[in-house]
């Protein structure tokens, strides 16, 4: 997949400006971009950003939730929700996701 807004380098991805380390799994960024456009597609890109960088109690619920449910989907749609379920997990990947989604709302 061909990640045209997102560089790797050295094992830093660069967003904007910035050079951040990533300690995620590294199947996560492949899903970014297709996250993000489904987010702007369906206009929930700033409810996204909000609900990343804070509500750790609600990113936990919803996380369960989307491992619960991804049974129920195709084999493609399940590796997404996962991947997704383990952002919402993980504070910092949480924050690494919200930045990108706000550095591709600036352009």
């Amino acid at each position: 997949m061909h990640h045209h807004r997102l560089a790797e380098h050295s094992g830093y991805y660069q967003i904007a400006d910035r050079w951040l380390c990533y300690t995620f799994n590294m199947n996560l960024p492949e899903y970014w971009e297709i996250w993000a456009r489904t987010l702007q597609q369906n206009h929930l890109t700033e409810f996204v950003i909000t609900l990343l960088e804070g509500a750790s109690p609600v990113r936990m619920i919803l996380s369960q939730t989307l491992f619960g449910v991804s049974p129920f989907f195709d084999t493609n749609q399940q590796a997404s929700f996962r991947a997704f379920a383990e952002t919402l997990d993980d504070s910092q990947q949480s924050q690494m996701f919200a930045m990108f989604l706000k550095n591709l709302e600036m352009k």
